[in-house]
């Protein structure tokens, strides 16, 4: 694949590269919705203990700090930091939900539900799209590469934005604990 153009503001949403109209809104929409699962449910774990509470609150920031970051600039390494930070709030969840946590913090797993499900497959979104970034640029080409104006976002990734919304405003309205 032929490296992308420095600039995406005069490209139109029929000539950009599919990696920056499909991948990079992904990435940031994945991103933010798991970062509003987090903050939905910092009260009901700060009720549970003060560390977990501080935990969903950090991991909501982080995840929408880097969102704000990738808003301003896109970089490898900022690329690679959020599949870190995605895939480590998953590999967390995995494990409180297949043995608890030591030290007593939690002493059997917790059951999966709704809203940690949908949490985790953003946050593998998030790692899936920032992977795929990776691949298909060479780390030359990231200089000046920005979010494309929603208008000019790939099918997919409007699509997801959309639905997204809608699943959190669905988890929201239902009830369902975390």
């Amino acid at each position: 694949m032929a490296p992308a153009p420095a600039s995406t503001s005069a490209l139109t949403a029929r000539t950009l590269p599919r990696d920056v109209a499909l991948l990079l809104p992904l990435a940031v929409v994945s991103s933010t919705a798991a970062a509003g699962v987090h903050a939905a449910m910092g009260p009901l774990h700060f009720r549970e203990a003060t560390l977990f509470g501080l935990f969903f609150a950090g991991a909501a920031l982080a995840q929408l700090g880097w969102t704000a970051l990738v808003l301003r600039s896109v970089t490898p390494a900022l690329l690679r930091a959020g599949m870190a930070l995605n895939l480590g709030c998953v590999v967390l969840w995995a494990a409180t939900r297949a043995w608890g946590l030591p030290l007593g913090l939690m002493p059997t797993p917790e059951p999966v539900g709704p809203w940690d499900l949908t949490a985790a497959a953003w946050e593998l979104g998030v790692v899936a799209a920032c992977a795929a970034l990776l691949r298909a640029r060479p780390p030359t080409s990231y200089a000046g590469l920005r979010l494309p104006a929603w208008v000019d976002w790939h099918r997919g990734a409007t699509t997801t934005a959309v639905v997204s919304v809608l699943a959190l405003l669905v988890l929201s309205l239902s009830g369902a604990g975390g």
